[in-house]
């Protein structure tokens, strides 16, 4: 049996990019993790704030929370769509409720994330990186954070594993919700890199035949996108076209 493979990361994160212009989903990333880079984005934020604040003549923390509650809004609204999106065309495949699909998704990717967040925190543990405390101030922070998107990507074992949960709770064969999440990911890839192109043709980026071109090799297998230096199709700078494609 083929190896089967699920981003749903990836999917989502797609979708999000051409609701909000880009809002990140993941929940994890480099900037959050361990720490790494927090110092310079909490710097980058009260510097904007600062400046907000400085233009409409508001109180600066006040303007702070204000940005950051605006961000959250529209990074959740953001993510329901996405979500109810995925969901949607997940459980059109299989024939179940959308709605009841959507929660069996959300439910068991924050299981699975809990896991692996728990599994993470253990090994730092046991390792010597952290403290008992500090695992515990990162179980509280994911607690507040609640639903953030999947925010990891499911393969091997993994993927098999998230589909049979959300099978079983949907009263359905693990395997028939595979199928459903990998048509619902090409179908939401395709659309989403179909977005891309007509918007590079319409800035002049590429022509008709580039695209025509790209959209042959990603049929084949062959497209690995733009390098960040030179297009490969003799265009410089061209970007946005990301090598996960």
């Amino acid at each position: 049996m083929r190896k089967r493979w699920i981003l749903i990361a990836v999917a989502v994160g797609l979708l999000a990019a051409a609701i909000t212009g880009g809002v990140a989903l993941a929940w994890g990333g480099s900037g959050h993790g361990w720490g790494w880079g927090r110092g310079d984005h909490d710097e980058r934020k009260s510097a904007v704030a600062a400046k907000v604040a400085e233009i409409l003549g508001t109180d600066e923390q006040e303007t702070a929370h204000a940005i950051e509650q605006a961000n959250q809004e529209v990074r959740e609204e953001a993510q329901q769509a996405a979500l109810d999106d995925f969901a949607g065309r997940v459980a059109a495949t299989l024939d179940t409720d959308a709605q009841e699909t959507a929660n069996a998704i959300q439910q068991v990717a924050g299981e699975m994330r809990s896991e692996a967040l728990e599994a993470k925190l253990q090994e730092a543990i046991d390792d010597g990186r952290i403290t008992e405390e500090q695992a515990q101030e990162y179980r509280d922070e994911a607690d507040s954070r609640g639903w953030h998107g999947f925010g990891f990507r499911f393969k091997g074992d993994d993927a098999e594993d998230f589909a049979s949960r959300v099978g079983a709770i949907l009263e359905v064969d693990g395997g028939d919700v595979t199928e459903a999440i990998e048509q619902a990911i090409t179908d939401i890839r395709s659309e989403a890199m179909e977005s891309r192109l007509q918007a590079a043709i319409d800035s002049g980026k590429i022509t008709e035949e580039q695209a025509a071109e790209i959209r042959e090799k990603i049929q084949s297998g062959d497209w690995k996108g733009f390098s960040k230096k030179r297009g490969r199709h003799g265009g410089k700078g061209h970007r946005g076209f990301g090598h996960r494609w």
